[in-house]
């Protein structure tokens, strides 16, 4: 009798309005490009499993993210003050 199948573990994304309309609108031109419908939930395990392949696409996301965070304190990259804080 084979193992029994793992269950999937969820995880919960919350979008910003703007971050929804921008990967919504990607999407939809992604699938156009495609030629088919592609669910959300496909492409961003895509992407989980890019991330964990990909050392360059690690990359890019710890920019991304210092640049989010920066913006986000009203600082220009790379000014975090002291500590990086």
């Amino acid at each position: 009798m084979p193992p029994p199948a793992a269950r999937p573990h969820k995880y919960t994304v919350l979008f910003d309005p703007t971050e929804f309309g921008e990967f919504d609108r990607a999407l939809l031109d992604f699938q156009s490009q495609l030629g088919r419908r592609v669910d959300k939930s496909e492409v961003i395990r895509s992407l989980a499993r890019l991330f964990v392949r990909d050392p360059s696409l690690a990359e890019k996301v710890s920019v991304d993210l210092d640049t989010e965070r920066s913006l986000k304190r009203g600082r220009p990259l790379g000014d975090d003050g002291p500590l990086g804080l």
